[in-house]
């Protein structure tokens, strides 16, 4: 079962414990992290802070930071750390028992194609509002601690329901991992109970359907992409997958059947 954060100060107090044993058991990336904050800000997104409500243990670290990418590759050049980039400009920092996602805020997908745009005075709700999942749209500055935002990560376990942040089909086409994205659809409402909201609903049935038409079989593809993440092929299998693409497809076309018959109703009222 998810936890809500409630009790913002202490889960404050909890981030910053948790982020100072992660970062001075790797005293590496402690530097880098230093000279990173003394250019710039740096911000922890997601599955961290999400552990941390929830009591799990963290093995990863995802982070943006808002300074230019070449500092960030010069700061790099001159660490101590072990990194490689990946296709789309970010940088996977790998540590002795963990590994550290990173992305410079312009770099980011979401920011990067002009999705989302960047707004200085609320940059930390952009940050959020980037995330694709409401599961995982969970902020927080490490420079200033007091700077968090987690009302859709909430929103997600009061209603119970995986939802896609942004409405615009645009933003849905533009996000370079679909086939990810339908399997770890499909891994959170099994693994938490989550329905779908009409919007994930409606992506999910067209990139279904989509992905079908560019590859002809649909599941040997998804179950290529499933070998390549363990901890959703724990949760579920490709006759998982089988049977949750063609409930998605059917709820679907009674999502788009309910909304044609709203419209004639709008037009002959």
């Amino acid at each position: 079962m998810l936890q809500k954060i409630e009790e913002i100060n202490e889960f404050k107090d909890r981030f910053k414990l948790k982020f100072d044993v992660f970062r001075l058991t790797n005293y590496a990336f402690n530097d880098f992290l230093m000279e990173i904050l003394a250019n710039g800000t740096a911000y922890v997104v997601g599955g961290f802070l999400r552990d941390i409500a929830n009591g799990s243990l963290s093995r990863d670290l995802d982070m943006m930071v808002d300074i230019d990418q070449e500092l960030l590759e010069d700061i790099l050049k001159r660490s101590q750390l072990k990194y490689k980039f990946n296709r789309m400009s970010g940088v996977k920092i790998s540590l002795l028992d963990s590994e550290v996602d990173l992305w410079t805020i312009d770099n980011n997908w979401a920011f990067r194609t002009d999705v989302v745009n960047r707004n200085e005075n609320y940059i930390i709700e952009r940050i959020a509002d980037g995330c694709f999942f409401n599961y995982d749209s969970l902020v927080i500055n490490v420079n200033k601690g007091n700077f968090i935002h987690v009302r859709n990560y909430n929103e997600c376990v009061t209603e119970k329901t995986l939802d896609i942040l942004r409405k615009n089909d645009l933003y849905k086409k533009k996000n370079p991992t679909v086939e990810a994205n339908i399997l770890r659809a499909f891994f959170l409402a099994k693994k938490f109970e989550l329905s779908f909201s009409e919007n994930c609903t409606t992506y999910l049935a067209r990139s279904i359907i989509n992905l079908k038409l560019q590859h002809g079989s649909l599941f040997r593809r998804l179950e290529t992409f499933l070998e390549k993440y363990p901890k959703y092929s724990s949760v579920i299998s490709i006759d998982d997958v089988a049977t949750m693409s063609e409930s998605a497809i059917k709820d679907s076309r009674i999502i788009e059947d309910r909304k044609s018959i709203d419209n004639q109703q709008k037009f002959n009222f």
